[in-house]
């Protein structure tokens, strides 16, 4: 009677096979593919390394696609005309590092027809000893090595979150002028604050926000990931009362960016889309809708009674369909750019900051109307317009919590290399 034959084996004889049909048009093959302990190989953190070193790789070499994935688990394919020794160079000291520690970059020269050779056995994760001896002993179980390789992925990238953060909370922060709101030449329409206490908000606050990105390594559910997110909300915006003296500085920003933070997280962990990234809000937001105008807690739910279209809950129902609005042509970081977003997101947002300021739905909507007839790469205009608002005492603070969403999602995508869309960008 035949053995059964190994699917895995056959796998990466396929694949063998496939990375010589490369050869024709690339003399080097890279293959990147994550460290995972144990036989299932779809895992969030593989799913999240692929990613991150995904883009990496592809600073030196051209994505080509992934090959026998479903067998192999999440991988990614590159080819180079460059020599093959000084690709491996390359890859060594992406690997290097304790990240890269978790990653495994093979090179494939065409003239050899194999994978060059790191030449030392690489060490294992919880012991002195090289993996291979650990391996072949099975000194520690799959588990502890998944849960060291979460946690070493935490750790490794938490600072890189949190500095993406800070740069889009910053981007809010520096614009100006801006309509009323705290800026670093102005308090706007806000006495009570000023862009040092924004500051020490946003340093209180971040942290939180950050850690939201890496709960999907632990936890696939939707409803109990939603559920985590919101008791970390909570103690964000605990923090930022200490940091403020009691002002409510971000709040509305610790709601919005949360989901945000959240969705992208859960995108890399399974390894999604980034066109996806605004259906995973609405997923995330689902629970909300029970929540509409029945929570007295904010001025926000309370204009949401009398108008259930507004306010930052609807938003992320619909997920953030604004923010999807203007992504296309938020393209960079000049003035001019992020003022015509801006003035986007203040002209198409239904901002319950905006309406309580307005103090009635015509005079809401006769505000907006400004910014429809306003030229918003004319610097005069922009600043007379916002002269206005300071003395008319408006301010935006719905508009300016999504730019602080959509410059985040600008940002995270330069480090994650996501599969493509076959259907397409969501309109």
């Amino acid at each position: 009677m035949p053995l059964k034959e190994d699917p895995r084996l056959m796998a990466k004889e396929e694949r063998s096979f496939e990375i010589k049909a490369l050869y024709s048009a690339y003399p080097t093959v890279v293959t990147v593919e994550a460290l995972q302990p144990g036989t299932d190989k779809h895992t969030p953190a593989a799913r999240y390394l692929v990613g991150r070193y995904g883009v990496l790789v592809s600073s030196f070499a051209t994505w080509i696609g992934s090959l026998r994935e479903a067998e192999l688990g999440p991988n990614y394919v590159f080819g180079t005309v460059d020599d093959a020794k000084r690709t491996k160079d390359r890859a060594m000291r992406l690997e290097a590092t304790p990240l890269g520690r978790l990653i495994d970059i093979d090179v494939y020269d065409k003239t050899t027809d194999r994978p060059l050779s790191r030449g030392t056995l690489r060490p294992c994760l919880l012991c002195d000893k090289p993996a291979a001896i650990c391996r072949k002993e099975g000194n520690h179980t799959a588990e502890e090595l998944r849960e060291k390789i979460a946690a070493t992925i935490r750790r490794e990238d938490l600072v890189l979150i949190q500095q993406i953060l800070n740069k889009a909370v910053d981007a809010e922060l520096d614009l100006d002028p801006k309509f009323g709101l705290v800026t670093p030449k102005t308090a706007g329409s806000h006495p009570d604050m000023t862009i040092d206490l924004m500051r020490k908000s946003k340093h209180a606050v971040v942290p939180f926000l950050s850690e939201l990105f890496f709960l999907p390594l632990w936890e696939e559910s939707m409803p109990k990931l939603f559920q985590s997110a919101r008791q970390i909300g909570l103690v964000a915006e605990q923090a930022m009362y200490r940091a403020t003296g009691g002002v409510n500085t971000h709040k509305g920003m610790i709601f919005n960016v949360g989901f945000a933070v959240l969705a992208a997280g859960y995108l890399v962990s399974q390894r999604l889309p980034w066109s996806r990234f605004f259906d995973v809000v609405e997923g995330f937001a689902s629970p909300l809708q029970d929540e509409i105008g029945k929570d007295h807690s904010t001025a926000g739910q309370e204009i949401a009674k009398q108008y259930p279209t507004m306010g930052a809950r609807v938003e992320a129902l619909r997920g953030f369909p604004n923010v999807a609005r203007i992504m296309t042509r938020y393209t960079d970081d000049s003035w001019e750019t992020k003022m015509a977003v801006f003035v986007e997101l203040v002209k198409h947002t239904e901002d319950t900051v905006l309406f309580k300021r307005a103090g009635s739905i015509e005079r809401y909507r006769e505000v907006q109307s400004w910014f429809h007839a306003l030229d918003a790469k004319d610097p005069q205009a922009v600043a007379a317009l916002s002269q206005r608002c300071v003395k008319e005492k408006l301010s935006f603070g719905g508009a300016a919590d999504l730019f602080v969403v959509a410059t985040f999602l600008r940002l995270i995508q330069v480090h994650f290399q996501q599969p493509n869309d076959p259907q397409g960008e969501r309109p």
